[in-house]
């Protein structure tokens, strides 16, 4: 369980950086009037 547990949250955390990094690199933070993270 903890192994698949790990793999899981791994994956969340490449998903996420993954698409902050795509979401940065076609509109900046300041563009879309949200406070940047």
């Amino acid at each position: 369980m903890g192994r698949a547990r790990a793999s899981l949250g791994e994956a969340f955390r490449i998903g996420a950086c993954r698409r902050i990094t795509t979401l940065h690199a076609h509109r900046p933070p300041a563009s879309n009037g949200l406070p940047a993270h």
